[in-house]
């Protein structure tokens, strides 16, 4: 009997919408109450959210505030507020509040502007999507709504082609497809296969949308969540007042970006909508990952804010100790009364020198660093070498924020399947009964004989005439083989796409008639006289199957093996679903005489990443009931009681040996009896809420036990175009290759000896197979063994050996001491969970390497996105690696050019854009600290506020943001050809103290230059023959002029500085600066020759007498300032002999780091065994380098980079 909930319940539930509170929730189909007895717990969800997708950040009225919260939550934003309000605070600021403000508001609105176009652009995206028209089924007719109306409960009709806009429950089916339905889920997985997804038993006869409109029932089902592989809840229907319940699994439920292929329509309940779909489950964004320079950058700051305070504190407490105003007793009496100290006075002095002071911090720094980044990564998507014509697709770059971590990279965690290999599957060899066979051993033989002669007519595949003799001494190896291909045939979820397809009528016949039509057969060979019958029959009938038959399938393997069955005569035609029977249909002709046989296909146990097998239960065409079972060797062999177990796990040995993949093969015949009980217990579990899938496995491993071996398979992954050469580059760059892969400990090797990775003169360490009691005592020794020799070594552990490391910190510690210092690295029978604490481990490690991993498919994320730089493969095992890694591209071979040469120049040009605007701006406003010294600290500016304003905004942001885009310090053939360049700039080298310090000292001299030099040339002493510092007295230049003259030489220097420091000349490059400096020159020009009229005086100046002026200047202090400095050729002449003293000591250090101290220091890098006494200006190696050890490659090695360098003298 129903019962109907009271309002008070579901008032209770009302406010609480989100699927955070709860367990489980109830879904009535078609909306309303549910229609049987149900007691609400407090963790049942009744009411749910809409169906709008938002995945926008700000609506219109909160894009203002959160925009602005967001931004001055960045330290150097909210710093550059803070002086702003100090600056407006001050009752007379030394500098107009315009030149804090004005920066910081273009800083702020810029952002903005990008934020909010990204926002729009999100918002569009969301609109097309939410305002999509949709089928509704009500009240038995179909409406159309918006996708955003859908709510829970709603029955949703979706046609062929078209995306499902939630997550539904499959309810029915056009009547033909018995319940079932093609789902496309690449724009959730990736994955290009279709899906095969089916309706509940209670609701697949239901076909008619009246009768779909009256079902009445509820769903009850799990809480929204992440997981794309599982789904757990039951269907309860009302059939004739009698409730009947059926499970409802991952099967049964459509997710919302999936699309309808194949079929003609469905109608589904929508059970989860809006941010409740596993798509909006999935989309939630990993945490932001910091570049090593942007974390040195911050470092940088707090130094100059240290700096600035030092240099506050300084001034003010001069002030008070030396300065005239401050003395007791003032020798003059015009200075008026001497101040008095007082709190009031010394804040106000202090917040006054840190509003002259604060432009050491360069507020555009970040700006333009983000702009700089994002242009810079276009260069990488419109790279055409990293273009893959094959499958049209360009690099990506989904992050642009650590372009210039790909050139800081020490250790690369690879995938293996997929990313080193090219995941196509070629069927090599096989197993069978203890024996092994070639594909040319199971080709199909046939003892037909001529008529016209008594010699035997062979078919195709007879290569090995030994074989073929052997073969038929033991008639049961045929029937060995059959079996096994026919379990292949057989044991799989391999979907049939073709247009047509049928068998020449001669070649059909079923079981009962198999005789008749062999007989049939040489009757037509009589008459044709045709010698050789069975090969022309045997080639039409391979014709007609190759040509019209297609197979999709979710995993390669499976399509590589049957595949394989069809050239080796048992051929997989499709599946044929009548009432809630399933039959596969398969075509033997081994024989020569095609015969169809049909297997009803009972229940699949699908295969998971736990179990590592999958099983099919069958009736086979005499009746009896069959389990086929394929899998790892390592979870089919414990499970088998018979069959040549010992012959196939030493074939599986040998397969692994030269790189196979290998899946065992084993079958068990089951009684009706067996088959009764099984599907009982999967009943129960099937319908359990909570702990579902453990039932259900434990179900499984019950079944699965006792079983016969009888083979085993081996494919070959073959390995990507160029990845022995590209191991081969990162190696001799540094970069240290750790290979991490599920698969078996001897095929990880053999493939890692194949791509170059480990190499034959290596010592490799073995950690596999190892005990809790040894573990331990294994690793000391292997630490004490590197660190006595000087071998070079690699690595090799598996899954459950780590499993007893990472729990231990001191295991852990071990670990790391024994893998840092080997070459190579191959993790096998890894997990994705262990997969990410490798990458972990190594990450967190002493010395923090910058690590980057690189995968492509799901199970790769893990690692992608816990390494600092994650790289994704677009690969066949669809895109997820690609959506969560920052960097992607189709070939693993592109990766030399992406880490060795666009890398390299990221971090050169991103290091130097940061130390170049702290150095611009040290050696502009220093200048104010000396000037403090020289106007009895009165807390005066040197420039005006214009000038303050524009420098890091306008003046000398172009060029290096064009430096920032353009640099190349090495073109890309050396790059290439001399991987050892990469490893220069190794551990943020660019960017060390040292570095830093070495650019800090350059600006305080240039800021010494410019000041003092202008000073010297304002003083009255004349030299000792009687000639002038100073112009004449009748252009007398004051301290505006001065401070103008200053100015003028410090924009002009540090443009034309970006010309020293480049290393590859461009015209883009020039053009900027000297738009740059002619843009000062112009604006200043103006500026200071600008009348404004006196109506608008007011917003400059406090009051202005009216009736005397009729326009003022723009600025009292600069007014015609600029044009008189320039009218003096005294000034333009010293402004370059400044200009040149300045630059001398830079072109120095340049030529001595250029010439000795770079070239050194990069050969030494990875040849650190080279004879260090080296002829100076030659670079030539010693002769008697031959006597330290060194083997034939490193002296090759030394010679060639030597070589290059001697030849390429402009490389630094």
């Amino acid at each position: 009997m129903a019962l109907k909930k009271s309002p008070k319940r579901r008032n209770r539930f009302s406010s609480k919408k989100s699927a955070k509170w709860y367990q489980n929730r109830l879904v009535t189909l078609g909306g309303g109450e549910a229609p049987f007895t149900q007691q609400i717990g407090q963790d049942t969800q009744v009411v749910f959210c809409d169906n709008t997708i938002v995945s926008s950040k700000y609506t219109v009225f909160t894009f203002l505030f959160l925009n602005l919260f967001e931004q001055f939550r960045r330290v150097a934003n909210f710093y550059f507020l803070i002086i702003a309000v100090i600056q407006l605070s001050l009752p007379s600021p030394p500098v107009s509040p315009f030149t804090s403000v004005s920066p910081l508001v273009f800083v702020v609105l810029v952002t903005m502007i990008k934020q909010g176009y990204e926002d729009f652009c999100r918002h569009r995206s969301d609109r097309s999507i939410n305002l999509a028209p949709v089928s509704v089924l009500k009240d038995g007719q179909i409406v159309l709504c918006k996708s955003k109306d859908i709510k829970v409960g709603d029955i949703v009709l979706v046609r062929e082609n078209e995306t499902f806009p939630a997550d539904l429950v499959l309810l029915a089916t056009p009547p033909s497809t018995n319940g079932r339905c093609y789902v496309m889920t690449s724009n959730l997985d990736g994955e290009t296969n279709l899906k095969t997804m089916s309706t509940s038993s209670l609701t697949k006869h239901v076909t008619v949308p009246s009768d779909i409109s009256e079902l009445i029932g509820q769903i009850e089902c799990e809480n929204p969540n992440p997981d794309l592989h599982g789904f757990r809840g039951r269907l309860k229907r009302d059939e004739n007042g009698e409730m009947k319940v059926a499970p409802l699994s991952l099967e049964n439920l459509v997710m919302r970006g999936t699309q309808l292929r194949n079929t003609e329509y469905v109608y589904g309940c929508a059970v989860y909508t809006g941010r409740d779909t596993k798509m909006s489950q999935n989309s939630k964004t990993t945490s932001n990952k910091f570049s090593t320079v942007e974390k040195t950058m911050n470092k940088f700051l707090l130094f100059f804010m240290g700096l600035l305070l030092f240099e506050v504190i300084l001034s003010t407490s001069l002030k008070y100790a030396f300065g005239v105003d401050s003395q007791e007793e003032l020798t003059h009496w015009y200075l008026g009364e001497s101040i008095s100290i007082s709190v009031g006075h010394v804040a106000e002095d202090f917040f006054s020198y840190l509003v002259i002071y604060n432009y050491i911090i360069p507020i555009s720094l970040y700006v333009t660093l983000e702009f700089q980044k994002f242009f810079g990564s276009l260069f990488l998507v419109w790279d055409l070498d990293l273009y893959d014509p094959e499958v049209d697709e360009a690099a990506k770059c989904n992050s642009s924020d650590l372009n210039e971590e790909l050139g800081q990279i020490e250790i690369l965690f690879s995938d293996k399947t997929g990313t080193l290999t090219q995941n196509v599957m070629l069927f090599k060899e096989a197993s069978i009964n203890g024996r092994k066979y070639t594909p040319q051993d199971l080709y199909p033989k046939t003892t037909n004989f001529s008529s016209f002669s008594n010699e035997q007519s062979q078919g195709r595949g007879h290569q090995d005439d030994s074989f073929l003799e052997d073969s038929f001494k033991d008639p049961e190896d045929e029937n060995h083989i059959t079996e096994f291909l026919s379990a292949l045939c057989v044991c799989h979820t391999v979907q049939v796409g073709r247009s047509s397809f049928h068998l020449p009528t001669r070649q059909l016949a079923s079981s009962r008639n198999h005789s008749a039509a062999c007989r049939d057969e040489v009757e037509m060979m009589e008459r044709t006289g045709i010698d050789n019958p069975s090969f022309s029959m045997e080639e039409e009938m391979s014709s007609s199957l190759n040509q019209d038959i297609q197979y999709n399938a979710s995993s390669p393997d499976e399509k590589a093996l049957v595949e394989a069955c069809v050239k080796f005569g048992i051929t997989f035609t499709g599946e044929k679903i009548v009432g809630a029977s399933s039959t596969l249909h398969v075509v033997e002709s081994r024989s020569g005489c095609a015969e169809e046989k049909s297997y009803s296909r009972l229940h699949v146990l699908e295969f998971d990443s736990t179990r590592k097998r999958m099983s099919v239960i069958v009736r086979d065409p005499s009746g009896q009931v069959v389990m086929y079972t394929k899998g790892a060797e390592s979870s089919v062999i414990p499970r088998c009681k018979q069959g040549p177990i010992y012959e196939t796990n030493k074939h599986i040995d040998d397969y692994a040996l030269v790189g196979l993949r290998t899946l065992a093969v084993a079958v068990r015949h089951l009684s009706d009896n067996d088959l009764g009980i099984f599907e009982d217990k999967l009943a129960v579990a099937q319908e359990a809420i909570e702990g579902r899938e453990a039932k259900v496995m434990a179900v499984y491993d019950e079944m699965e036990r006792g079983m016969t071996l009888i083979g085993a398979t081996a494919v070959e992954d073959k390995l990507q175009i160029g990845v022995k050469e590209t191991l081969v580059k990162l190696g001799e760059a540094g970069i240290s290759v750790w290979i991490l892969t599920g698969d078996k400990k001897e095929t990880a090797i053999n493939i890692s000896y194949s791509c170059g990775h480990l190499l034959p003169h290596m010592v490799v360490l073995d950690l596999t197979g190892q005990n809790s009691a040894h573990i331990t005592g294994q690793l000391e020794r292997y630490v004490k063994q590197i660190n006595m020799k000087e071998d070079v070594f690699g690595l090799v552990v598996d899954g459950a050996t780590l499993n007893l490391i990472m729990p231990f910190q001191d295991n852990k510690d071990l670990l790391f001491q024994v893998a840092s210092k080997c070459v190579s690295v191959v993790c096998c029978r890894m997990s994705p969970l262990q997969k990410s604490e490798i990458v972990r481990m190594m990450k967190n490690a002493p010395g923090v390497p910058v690590t980057a991993a690189i995968g492509d498919g799901g199970n790769d994320v893990a690692m992608i996105q816990e390494a600092h730089v994650g790289l994704g493969i677009m690969g066949k095992e669809g895109r997820a690696a690609v959506r969560a890694a920052d960097f992607a591209f189709s070939q693993f071979r592109y990766l030399q050019k992406v880490v060795l040469v666009h890398g390299h120049w990221y971090y050169y040009r991103v290091s130097l854009l940061v130390q170049y605007f702290f150095y611009k701006n040290v050696a502009c406003f220093t200048c104010q600290l000396y000037y403090a010294f020289f106007n009895n600290f009165s807390t005066q500016t040197l420039f005006d506020s214009v000038s303050l304003t524009s420098y890091n905004i306008f003046y000398t942001s172009l060029p290096i943001f064009v430096f920032g885009l353009l640099e190349q310090n090495l073109k890309k053939e050396p790059l290439l050809k001399v991987p050892q360049f990469y490893s220069r700039h190794y551990r943020n080298k660019l960017l060390t103290w040292k570095e830093f310090f070495l650019w800090f000292s350059q600006a305080v001299w240039h800021s010494l230059v410019f000041y003092f030099g202008w000073l010297l040339f304002w003083s009255n002493s004349p030299i000792s023959d009687g000639l002038s510092l100073n112009i004449d007295s009748s252009q007398v230049l004051e301290q505006a002029s001065f401070g103008v003259a200053v100015y003028s030489s410090i924009v002009a220097h540090v443009n034309l500085r970006l010309l020293f420091q480049s290393r590859s000349w461009n015209l883009i490059l020039v053009f900027s600066i000297m738009i740059s400096i002619l843009f000062y020159m112009g604006l200043t020009f103006f500026v200071h020759s600008v009348r404004i009229p006196i109506d608008l005086a007011w917003l400059f100046y406090d009051s202005v007498d009216k009736e005397v002026l009729s326009s003022i200047p723009f600025d009292f202090t600069v007014f015609w300032v600029y044009e008189h400095t320039l009218s003096s050729i005294n000034v333009w002449l010293f402004t370059v002999l400044l200009l040149v003293v300045a630059l001398t000591p830079d072109v120095v250090v340049r030529i001595v780091r250029k010439h000795w101290y770079s070239i050194r220091r990069g050969i030494q890098m990875k040849l650190d065994d080279l004879d260090e006494k080296m002829n100076r200006g030659t670079y030539e190696l010693n002769s008697n380098y031959q006597n330290y050890g060194y083997t034939e490659q490193e002296e090759i090695q030394a010679k060639s980079i030597l070589n290059y360098v001697n030849n390429n003298p402009t490389l630094a």
